[in-house]
């Protein structure tokens, strides 16, 4: 890691940047629209975002379908908004106050929009999720099952919400199974008669079972319509996670599972990997650093980064030093991330003073995530996802500030961990646990 990004961080202002987002293929369906106040102080509201890149005003309408009710009967459409060319518009109070529920936007294919519920208490931001929009593309077909792991219920600290939906114009029947994560089912196959265009929501559904106390929980949902299923994991604090389903093995994206590796990149690609461990971090050796074999002069468009990593527990300091890519014997920076000791939140500085991407991190001690860097040079973007069990836990961006991705007769590296304590504040992963590096840059 840099010691002059560690020092920027010290003193540099979060740059917020919204999560990658679908394009309006005609509409799109924001899962969980809502305004408003629970037990306490406790409240929660979505913001909305819809982006216009082109060169022309477009436009688009809203609808909101209220939890549990007909939704062939919701209140009609809104009037046209227009984005000005290059310009978002930004979407509050999307849904009536006191009101949960599911909002609909369709308009231009060219439009793009992104959500996240925040939490509130006493007026107090206190939580922050993203609310990934149901498209076309991940809507579940009649007779598909949905799988949500992960879900708990901690009497009195956290609880688990389930939403499913119905994404026709016809009533639907929907068949739920909760599993522990050995397996056993827990009560029997509850079937659910669902309303047309209906979000129905299971809240606290642990509870609903019976019972207290229980993590790791998995909800198995199919239906006869198209459908979708989501959840919302709270906490007593107001901290928040809006979950959506596991993803399969059927396919090789991060180049892992039985179906073998993915197929080698054409041309002047280039693939690095390492397999297995390649550093348990302890004292005197908690830092490990390898030349990428980019050919010399080669322009990159794009280099994505991917490795295992295990949290043992986190260090006395403010941060960890976790991860970098660079351009070594130069001050180019392309990337390097820190995770913050005292609230686990993420850090992605981007290489240049004052230039940062922030946000809630999943980080846990006794946790193995996965995670996947990807340095986009025409799209000027930088995205880290986490992935804990095949389920995204974290999806941060911010605008990469270095376009030449090249070697110029100084090595490309990736480093992780570092060799000692740096200014005072960013401290070595020790028994942390790195494994299974690919690297991959594309011309």
């Amino acid at each position: 890691m840099a010691r002059s990004a560690f020092r920027s961080a010290l003193t540099a202002f979060a740059l917020t940047v919204a999560a990658a987002v679908p394009a309006l293929a005609g509409d799109v369906l924001i899962p969980l629209a809502a305004n408003q106040q629970t037990s306490g102080n406790l409240t929660y509201s979505t913001k909305v975002w819809v982006s216009n890149p082109t060169a022309s005003s477009l436009a688009f309408t809203t609808r909101f379908y209220p939890a549990g009710t007909d939704g062939t009967k919701a209140a009609p459409a809104s009037s046209a908004v227009v984005v000005a060319p290059g310009t978002t518009v930004v979407l509050t109070g999307v849904a009536p106050a006191g009101s949960s529920g599911m909002l609909s936007l369709t308009g231009a294919p060219q439009l793009s929009a992104g959500a996240r519920l925040e939490s509130f208490l006493g007026g107090q931001s206190v939580g922050l999720s993203d609310v990934p929009s149901i498209t076309s593309a991940i809507a579940f077909p009649p007779g598909g099952a949905a799988q949500l792991p992960g879900l708990l219920r901690l009497n009195g600290a956290a609880w688990s919400d389930i939403f499913v939906y119905n994404l026709e114009a016809k009533a639907a029947q929907c068949t739920l199974r909760v599993y522990q994560a050995n397996g056993a089912q827990i009560g029997s196959a509850a079937t659910a008669t669902m309303q047309p265009l209906q979000r129905r929501d299971f809240i606290d559904t642990i509870s609903i079972l019976g019972l207290t106390d229980l993590t790791d929980v998995r909800v198995q949902v199919s239906c006869d319509r198209k459908f979708f299923l989501a959840g919302l994991v709270r906490r007593a604090t107001g901290e928040l996670a809006f979950v959506t389903p596991a993803g399969t093995l059927a396919s090789n994206l991060l180049g892992s599972g039985g179906g073998g590796e993915d197929p080698p990149p054409a041309g002047d690609a280039v693939t690095y990997t390492v397999s297995g461990v390649f550093l348990n971090a302890v004292q005197g050796n908690s830092y490990k650093s390898f030349d990428l074999p980019a050919k010399n002069g080669q322009a990159y468009k794009t280099a994505v980064v991917e490795f295992d990593m295990l949290i043992r527990g986190f260090p006395e300091g403010l941060f960890t030093g976790v991860h970098s890519f660079r351009r070594k014997g130069t001050r180019t920076l392309f990337y390097g991330l820190q995770i913050v000791n005292r609230n686990s939140k993420t850090t992605l500085d981007l290489g240049i003073d004052d230039i940062l991407a922030r946000g809630d991190g999943p980080w846990q001690a006794f946790h193995t995530y996965h995670l996947k860097i990807t340095y986009d040079v025409p799209g000027r973007v930088v995205r880290l996802e986490v992935f804990e069990g095949g389920v995204r836990k974290q999806n941060l961006a911010g605008q990469a500030q270095h376009l030449d991705l090249r070697n110029d007769g100084h090595a490309l590296s990736v480093d992780f961990g570092q060799s000692g304590i740096a200014d005072g504040a960013y401290y070595p992963p020790i028994g942390w646990q790195y494994s299974n590096l690919k690297v991959v840059l594309t011309p």
